[in-house]
């Protein structure tokens, strides 16, 4: 989604809510009290996974679509919702990720169905390069024959509507929830890109900016 102002405004809502279980730090709960307004939680997960080969996103080296399947994709959905009844929702997927006008396709959905304003939803991948190609995501570097981008086109308009029914599932799932929040370190984290002053190379960095911080926002009924 790049610097899209509805990313923006989504995060600035989500920091609003880590900042306020920042002031709760010794109990680490949002829920103050029995008798106080609980935030609510709802999760919900659908597979992704291709039924037919397509041609995998990112995949440099590969010549022809996908042979079978070694692991099930997943996209997930975590919804907030704060005591006043402000929500958030959090889409991951096991993509490279979401062209734009998939994204505005799903927020459209997301819009009808739920009422919900752009600005409550952050669609995010993993930016795996084994999962399928979605619509025309950098389709010019696939010699796609007319049947094979016919069958991406399929998978892109199946894929869109079970992520719109996916945030209804996480809507539907809401509950009082507990939120906390920690921090973890990943240190194999490695820049690789270094430039020459004829190119920019893929190797090892170590003089590259490299951030191993993983924040972790676990919730709990």
């Amino acid at each position: 989604m790049g610097n899209h102002p509805a990313r923006r405004a989504f995060l600035r809502s989500l920091a609003a809510s880590v900042a306020g279980v920042g002031r709760c730090a010794q109990s680490r709960s949002l829920l103050a009290a029995p008798s106080a307004l609980p935030w609510k939680a709802g999760l919900a997960k659908v597979s992704i996974t291709p039924r037919r080969p397509l041609w995998v996103a990112g995949y440099a080296n590969r010549t022809k679509p996908s042979e079978g399947v070694v692991q099930e994709l997943h996209a997930k959905a975590l919804v907030l919702q704060d005591p006043s009844g402000e929500r958030a929702i959090l889409v991951t997927s096991d993509l490279l990720g979401f062209p734009a006008v998939v994204s505005r396709t799903i927020a459209k959905r997301a819009e009808k169905q739920y009422h919900l304003t752009r600005d409550q939803l952050l669609l995010s991948s993993s930016h795996r390069h084994g999962g399928p190609v979605v619509n025309k995501m950098l389709g010019i570097i696939y010699p796609m024959n007319a049947q094979q981008s016919a069958d991406v086109d399929a998978y892109t308009n199946e894929l869109e509507k079970k992520v719109a029914k996916l945030v209804g599932a996480a809507l539907k799932a809401l509950r009082p929830a507990r939120l906390s929040w920690g921090r973890g370190e990943a240190g194999f984290a490695m820049n690789r890109r270094a430039r020459t002053k004829e190119r920019m190379i893929i190797g090892v960095n170590k003089e590259g900016p490299v951030d191993h911080d993983v924040p972790v926002l676990p919730s709990g009924s």
